[in-house]
C-alpha cells in the first residue's frame, strides 16, 4: 500500500479485488488457506517480486488509469463508478 491507499490487486486467473486485505480474505473463504494476517503478508511477496506466486497465482497491482486488458479507466477504489449510454465511465455525482 502507499501512503495508507488500498490499493486493488488482480490475481492471475483475473478477479480483481479492491486491496491485498480483500484478496486474502477472499482467498482463505475460497481455499481454507490459514490466517489472512500470513496470507496477504504472501502476497505482498509477490507484488515486491521476491515470489513468484502465492497459493498458486501470481499477483499484481492494479494500477490507476488505463487498464490493459480493455481500454477502460479506473478510478480510485471507492468511487462509485457508472457507465453512461456512450459506454464511458465516470464518477458518481461528475456532470457530463
Amino acid at each position: 500500500m502507499t501512503g495508507g491507499v488500498p490499493q486493488p490487486v488482480r490475481r492471475g486467473d483475473g478477479a480483481e479485488y479492491p486491496s491485498i486485505s480483500a484478496a486474502a480474505r477472499a482467498l482463505v473463504a475460497e481455499q481454507g488457506v490459514g490466517d489472512p494476517d500470513i496470507v496477504t503478508g504472501n502476497i505482498n511477496h509477490v507484488l515486491r517480486g521476491d515470489i513468484r506466486t502465492a497459493y498458486g497465482y501470481r499477483w499484481e497491482r492494479i494500477e490507476h488509469g488505463e487498464d490493459e486488458r480493455d481500454g477502460r479507466v479506473r478510478r480510485r477504489v471507492g468511487r462509485e463508478l457508472r457507465r453512461d449510454q456512450a459506454g464511458e465511465q465516470r464518477a458518481e455525482g461528475d456532470e457530463a
